[in-house]
């Protein structure tokens, strides 16, 4: 996996169009039939309950990390409901996932080629917790 999250930094997830779902939006004229590329901005934090455990724990599964974050919110995109919060549970950790209000989102202008992102209405919190 060429990408991964890291502990304590910030991410903007681009989610490509998915070529399987068309956008029940479009018309048989439209440029762009499919459903707009998105963004999600997205930070996985430690729970800070054993601190250099959690750092060197969360390197070994961070593929597995990226991998349930990415197909979650790839899942929800573009659902009317998406929950407030949730619980993904992993070999030997859990994260607890929480969303917000993006603020940013409606400023930005992004661009896949001459495609625009749609940005996601949240932000998404992950605490990464080892089990014990």
């Amino acid at each position: 996996m060429p990408f991964t999250f890291v502990l304590g930094k910030s991410a903007l997830l681009f989610i490509p169009p998915s070529p399987d779902k068309p956008s029940p939006y479009s018309t048989s004229d439209d440029p762009f039939p499919y459903p707009l590329p998105s963004v999600v901005q997205v930070i996985v934090k430690a729970a800070q309950e054993y601190p250099e455990e959690e750092t060197r724990a969360f390197g070994v599964v961070k593929e597995e990390v990226t991998k349930a974050i990415i197909t979650f919110l790839a899942a929800t995109r573009g659902e009317k409901v998406v929950p407030e919060q949730l619980v993904i549970e992993g070999q030997g950790f859990l994260l607890h996932g929480s969303r917000k209000e993006w603020a940013l989102a409606p400023r930005l202008e992004l661009f896949w080629g001459e495609v625009p992102i749609q940005c996601s209405r949240w932000k998404w919190r992950f605490i990464f917790q080892l089990l014990q």
